[in-house]
């Protein structure tokens, strides 16, 4: 395995492994904007997204001496601890409701449906359904990178780096998975 170049993040990341806080500091400047859009696109709401923002940087700085820049970059680190902590809460039932419903909507507008209005009607339930139904056909591959993509929030970059595949790899799977979606949903 060829050993990583560490970037800026993962030199700050080292450092604040080694208990200097101003390091810290401006690792946290540098990546807490980015995490917090990612946490409010996965959890829906901005009280949520701040506090396990918090948490997971409580949790990177008790941990930061496990950095290891060869296994992660700094930024993927980060953001699986977040990933990790949000889906915690998602689970815990405190912040279920409203959450499936939009990265519903965000698939829907993936795939040129108008948005929905917030109520559900039948329609929108069959719509639901069929979408459900739809991307149970795609392959596991696919379907693990649209969900990482649209539903968690990851950048193509992150999600090659998560599941360990090219980024050109990713990048087909979710196109090739968005048109069999798409083809799928049509009437």
């Amino acid at each position: 395995m060829t050993e990583r170049v560490p970037n800026e993040l993962d030199q700050l990341m080292l450092l604040a492994g080694a208990g200097d806080e101003t390091a810290f500091r401006r690792f946290y400047d540098l990546t807490s904007p980015a995490i917090l859009a990612f946490l409010f696109r996965m959890l829906s709401d901005r009280f949520h997204a701040e506090d396990v923002l918090q948490e997971a940087m409580v949790i990177a700085w008790n941990k930061a001496h496990e950095f290891d820049p060869n296994r992660a970059a700094a930024k993927t680190w980060i953001t699986t601890i977040a990933r990790r902590r949000a889906l915690d809460l998602l689970r815990s039932g405190k912040r279920r409701d409203g959450v499936l419903h939009g990265g519903q909507a965000d698939i829907r507008l993936v795939l040129g449906q108008d948005e929905p209005s917030g109520t559900t009607s039948p329609e929108s339930a069959a719509t639901e359904q069929r979408l459900a139904d739809c991307f149970g056909q795609l392959s596991s591959d696919a379907a693990a990178c649209i969900q990482y993509a649209y539903l968690d929030g990851l950048t193509f970059v992150e999600i090659a780096e998560q599941i360990n595949r090219s980024l050109n790899t990713v990048k087909s799977w979710i196109r090739r998975g968005l048109d069999k979606l798409q083809a799928c949903m049509q009437p």
